[in-house]
C-alpha cells in the first residue's frame, strides 16, 4: 500500500492511501460539485468513520458502509438543524 492521487474519469479526485490501484485506507475524495468526504475507503467505496460535506453545506458525520451512512451518526443542515442517532443506509449520493 502506498499514498497518491487518483483522478477518476467522471471528475472526482481522491488523495490518500492506495492499494490495488483504488482508494484503500485513509484519504479524501472531492466530487465535481465541491462535496468532500474524509475518512476510510475500501475497494473504492466509503467505509468506516468519516464525514461528508455536500456542496450546499449539508454535513454527514458517522460510519459509512459501502458508501452508505450507516450506524451511529448525525446530519447537520446548513440552517443549524441537527439529526442525530442510529442511521441506516442513508445514501451519500454525491459520492455514489
Amino acid at each position: 500500500m502506498g499514498t497518491g492521487k487518483i483522478m477518476y474519469s467522471y471528475g472526482y479526485v481522491y488523495k490518500g492511501e492506495i492499494k490495488d490501484l483504488d482508494a484503500n485506507g485513509l484519504g479524501s475524495l472531492i466530487d465535481t460539485g465541491g462535496g468532500q468526504h474524509e475518512g476510510v475507503g475500501k475497494n473504492g467505496l466509503l467505509n468506516g468513520q468519516g464525514f461528508l460535506v455536500m456542496s450546499d453545506g449539508l454535513r454527514f458525520e458517522g460510519h459509512f458502509k459501502e458508501s452508505l451512512l450507516s450506524g451511529a451518526g448525525r446530519i447537520l443542515h446548513p440552517n443549524g438543524d441537527v439529526l442525530e442517532g442510529a442511521l441506516k443506509r442513508i445514501i451519500s449520493s454525491a459520492l455514489v
